[in-house]
């Protein structure tokens, strides 16, 4: 029985393409244009591969993702853009994965069937080659004053005098840059002397403007 995939992507030509090619992979297709497209109930038949394109309008990929985890927790997801940077691990902690559109036919097919057979394909785009860079950026977090220790597309890590509630949601200022983060406190732990606290805050990049974060991070050199 061939597999149901549901694709969601607002450019008829490039909808038209990938189309065929999963077709003739021997998959059946259901193509939709928008974000409001295939959140009717109509298009969201208990498809066993979602894939969206990133941008859609006022949304994108990644909020569709987010949307279908609630109906379809073990979906699997793809999202399909040019913008490699940052994609591959925003995808990431929403439990989907990030497509390069330059992918050949073939591997794309090949890397569709392993995520529908419930295997674990290697990621096409390594978030491994962008670390977290360190850093002394000054910030401001919760009303009290932080230093941002190291700096990735996912996240930052700051030391502070006092540590929040984990999984506290809150804003992160960086003056310096001018720029507030959104996101959650996931971690804190004391620094080895025990005068302050190391915290892990994880970037909602559903909230946070992300192309102008991406510019951020790739523009961090340790300076203060």
């Amino acid at each position: 029985m061939p597999s149901r995939i549901l694709l969601v992507e607002p450019d008829p030509v490039a909808s038209a393409v990938i189309e065929q090619v999963l077709v003739e992979g021997g998959h059946q297709v259901t193509a939709v244009p928008s974000f409001e497209a295939a959140s009717m109930p109509s298009a969201r038949v208990n498809p066993d591969l979602l894939i969206a394109a990133v941008r859609l309008g006022r949304y994108n990929g990644l909020h569709l993702a987010i949307r279908f985890r609630a109906g379809h927790p073990g979906l699997p997801i793809i999202v399909i853009g040019d913008d490699e940077v940052g994609l591959a691990a925003e995808a990431m902690q929403l439990r989907a994965r990030f497509v390069p559109r330059s992918i050949p036919p073939g591997q794309f097919l090949e890397y569709i069937d392993q995520l529908i057979a419930g295997r674990a394909p290697r990621d096409l785009v390594s978030t491994r080659r962008w670390p977290r860079r360190p850093a002394t950026l000054s910030a401001h977090m919760a009303k009290d004053i932080a230093r941002v220790v190291d700096i990735g597309y996912g996240g930052l890590r700051l030391e502070c005098a006092r540590p929040p509630a984990d999984g506290e949601g809150m804003d992160v200022s960086l003056p310096s840059v001018g720029m507030v983060v959104k996101g959650v406190l996931r971690w804190a732990q004391p620094t080895p002397d025990k005068h302050s606290w190391l915290c892990g805050f994880e970037v909602d990049t559903l909230a946070t403007d992300t192309r102008q974060w991406r510019r951020v991070v790739d523009s961090v050199r340790g300076e203060s």
